[in-house]
Parts: structure tokens; C-alpha cells; sequence
């Protein structure tokens, strides 16, 4: 069928660019870990200037779907393949700032990638298993991140240009599978809009307490917190994504057998929870990471589920995007702030 072989098509796509951008990560943080100055603070700011610039690109992608789906649907297999290019000038960025300037560069890219991609594939979708597939969809993204971390465990000790060498060429493999994004809108109940506006302000106060897991910000921190290396610091965070990986899917099945509001509300009291017990410091600190990742990771897909019943489902999804994005760089901001 039709829609399980674009299903499978940027399933895969989104996996393979996740892995490229989550071996990425640690390899930054691994240069600013080398550059002067306080490398939670530079890692925050790049972290942040990347949800920043992907927040302000999600909307204008979002619009665009909705107004010209065919043109848009071209975007995200190019986006990809400029995100690779842009990975390797990490190795040869001087500071800080440069680094910072490199992830806005690919906010920009990815901002205009993922809504598209997330609304195609919700809109393709029968919406009697959507929820599912988008969990599928977000949770092999997890697993990537999983492989990713366990990759850079394995290759820590190579130069970063060959680390971010391994990361363009995932990139690059990723930009064929993305070109299976198209326009299928399908009929069925629309959401009211009181409860759109809920799900996207949701997102925000999702986004914000958990920023601290996501982005080179959670290497260092849960590095600085634990006392470990970055090795074993990728390798503990591929644990911690694994669990949180299962609560999602669940989660997603929950919504498709009619429990899509109980749902959600886990999510929003999960992440109300992560930086209570990231505060607790030690083992405590790790369940504060799960109980973040667990309630990104299932956000995301309920929301877009919720969201593809809308009028306008590609503004929706890149409104709740940007929403999220916004979250994030709130709550990175505030980690920078206090580093």
C-alpha cells in the first residue's frame, strides 16, 4: 500500500538524519569542551541558537505546506543534504561563537525539514493507526540517537573531523529517503480549535523543563553532574533513550484506542517532574533524564496526531514546532544563565 511505503521511506530518512545529527553532538560538545571560556555555557548557547533558528523556519515550512504541498514537499531531501555539508566545518570552527553560528545555520535547515516531513506523514496515514506510526516514526529516531551514541562511544578517540566525517555521510545517505514527502490530505473529524491552541501552548510548557536532556547541552551536563566521561556519558544516554522509547509507543497506542487527552496529560506532569529529580543530583538525576526524554518523545507524536486533524495541518504541526523549539531554548537559556 501506498502509504506504508512512504511510511517506511521517511521513517528511515528521519532515522538516518537523527543519527547524523545525534553523532554530531557529542562530537561538538567536544570542541568546546577544548575552547575557552565555560563549555556548558557554549554548549547551551549552541543548543539554543539552533531551536531558535528551527522555531522561526518551522512556521514559514508549516504555511508553506499548506498553501503549496508540491513545492514543499522538495524541501527536506535538500535540507539535508546542505546539513551535510555544514557538519564538517565544525572541525574547523574557531570558537564558540562560530560553533553557534553553525547550529543556527542548521535550525534554519532542520526547521524547514521536519514539519513538512511530520505532516506528510501523519496526512498519509489512516488515522486509525496514526498515532502508532508516528510513534514508530519518533521512536526510531530514538533508536538512532541510541546507535549514534553508541557509535561515538566507539569512536571517541578519533580526530573530530573524522567523528563529523561519519555524521555528513548519514546526513547524505538520509536525503534520497526524504524525497518520499508529498501532499495526501485525508477527511475525517477536525479537532476543535481551542483544543490545537491547548496541544501547541502544551508544548511549550513540555519543552521548557525538559530542554536540559536535548542538544550538546545534555552531554555536558549529565557528564558534569555524573562525573564521567563523554564516552560513558553517550553510552549511559543511549540506556536512558531506550527506556523511554517503550513508554512512547505505548503512549501511542493509547491515543489510537481513544485515551489521547490522558495521553498528553502524562506527558505534561512527566516533564513537570524531570527537573525536580535532575536537581536531586546522582542516580536521581538519571531518572530526571528519562522522565524528560519519555515525555519529549511522546509528546511529539501525540501532538502531531491531534494536530493533522486540523484545518490547516501543516501550519498546526509547524506552529507546535516552533512552540516546542521555543520551549527548548527557554529552558537551555536558563541552564546557560546559571552555568
Amino acid at each position: 500500500m501506498e502509504w506504508r511505503r512512504r511510511a517506511a521511506a521517511l521513517t528511515a530518512g528521519g532515522a538516518l538524519a537523527t543519527f547524523a545529527f545525534r553523532l554530531s553532538m557529542p562530537a561538538v560538545a567536544g570542541i568546546l569542551e577544548t575552547a575557552p571560556g565555560s563549555w556548558i555555557a557554549g554548549a547551551a548557547a549552541a543548543s539554543a541558537a539552533y531551536m531558535l533558528a528551527r522555531a522561526t523556519a518551522a512556521v514559514a515550512s508549516g504555511h508553506l505546506y499548506d498553501r503549496a504541498a508540491r513545492a514543499a514537499s522538495r524541501i527536506p531531501s535538500a535540507a539535508v543534504a546542505l546539513m551535510a555539508a555544514i557538519t564538517l566545518a565544525y572541525a574547523y570552527a574557531p570558537g564558540p561563537a562560530a560553533v553557534a553560528g553553525l547550529r543556527w545555520a542548521q535550525g534554519l535547515l532542520a526547521g524547514l525539514t521536519w514539519p513538512v516531513v511530520q505532516a506528510s506523514l501523519a496526512l498519509a496515514t489512516p488515522e486509525e493507526v496514526r498515532g502508532r506510526v508516528l510513534s514508530i516514526y519518533f521512536a526510531a529516531g530514538t533508536l538512532a540517537g541510541i546507535a549514534a551514541n553508541a557509535v561515538y562511544a566507539a569512536i571517541a578517540s578519533w580526530p573530530p573531523l573524522l567523528q563529523l566525517a561519519v555524521s555528513t555521510a548519514a546526513f547524505a545517505a538520509a536525503a534520497p529517503a526524504l524525497a518520499a514527502t508529498a501532499a495526501a490530505p485525508r477527511s475525517g473529524r477536525r479537532a476543535p480549535i481551542r483544543g490545537q491552541a491547548a496541544v501547541i501552548a502544551a508544548s511549550i510548557l513540555v519543552a521548557a523543563p525538559t530542554g536540559f536532556a536535548f542538544g550538546e547541552l545534555s552531554y555536558a551536563l549529565l557528564s558534569e553532574i555524573l562525573g564521567i566521561s563523554l564516552a560513558s556519558t553517550a553510552l549511559l544516554m543511549a540506556l536512558l533513550a531506550a527506556l523511554s522509547t517503550a513508554t512512547s509507543y505505548l503512549l501511542g497506542w493509547a491515543a489510537d484506542k481513544g485515551w489521547e487527552r490522558q495521553a498528553l496529560a502524562a506527558t505534561v506532569a512527566a516533564s513537570a517532574l524531570s527537573p525536580l529529580l535532575l536537581a536531586m543530583g546522582g542516580v536521581a538525576s538519571a531518572a530526571g533524564y528519562v522522565a524528560a526524554m519519555t515525555a519529549a518523545s511522546s509528546f511529539k507524536p501525540l501532538s502531531r496526531r491531534y494536530l493533522s486533524r486540523s484545518g490547516r495541518p501543516g501550519a498546526a504541526v509547524g506552529l507546535v514546532n516552533a512552540a516546542s523549539n521555543l520551549g527548548t531554548a527557554l529552558g537551555q537559556a536558563l541552564v546557560a544563565l546559571l552555568a
